[in-house]
């Protein structure tokens, strides 16, 4: 009788940003006793962001949308390799119908705490208690939290607070709707 417990082997996917790579690494830490690593010369979104905000968001944009020449590499890996689950970034809504497939279990990351993923991207996205103030400085409680949290407009990020759909809103919309079928979500957070 064989007494040896299988190891699970569960590949990650990290989106490639060093403020992003770190939380994924932790993640990858904690599923098992190895550091991952990652590839010499990785491209990352931090080589070319800048003090210009609007042309760093359209090289991320174009950056997101480039990532997708990534999924014939990661679906001939997960052919080979088989693992048993695949953690990858929020940012890549492809990998999860991959992952599906091959009947691979996957579970989006988000690099961000839970707290922050919650507020942000279902109780304000959901209920939008921000376009109901008259002004960026008057503050509203975020609803479906416990307590009353309250914000203001100027705390939020300028995506938010636009009413025009862009490239980037357009993304996550699909990010989110790319969770909807994953297995489950996994948070970057702290104690």
């Amino acid at each position: 009788m064989d007494s040896e417990i299988p190891q699970l082997h569960v590949f990650f996917f990290p989106f490639m940003a060093h403020g992003h790579m770190i939380p994924t690494v932790d993640m990858a830490k904690l599923f098992g006793t190895r550091e991952a690593g990652f590839p010499e010369g990785c491209e990352n979104v931090d080589s070319f962001t800048n003090s210009d905000k609007s042309k760093s968001l359209e090289m991320i944009i174009k950056f997101f949308k480039a990532t997708t020449m990534l999924q014939e590499p990661l679906e001939q890996l997960l052919r080979e390799c088989r693992p048993d689950c695949l953690v990858a970034y929020m940012v890549f809504p492809w990998a999860t119908d991959s992952a599906a497939k091959f009947g691979i279990p996957m579970l989006v990351f988000h690099g961000t705490g839970f707290f922050s993923l919650c507020t942000t991207a279902y109780c304000l996205e959901m209920y939008e208690p921000h376009k109901q103030v008259s002004s960026e400085s008057e503050p509203f409680v975020v609803p479906g939290h416990p307590g009353d949290i309250k914000l203001t407009r100027n705390q939020l990020p300028e995506l938010m607070k636009s009413n025009d759909e862009s490239d980037f809103t357009k993304m996550m919309k699909v990010s989110n709707e790319a969770e909807l079928k994953s297995f489950g979500v996994v948070v970057n957070s702290f104690y």
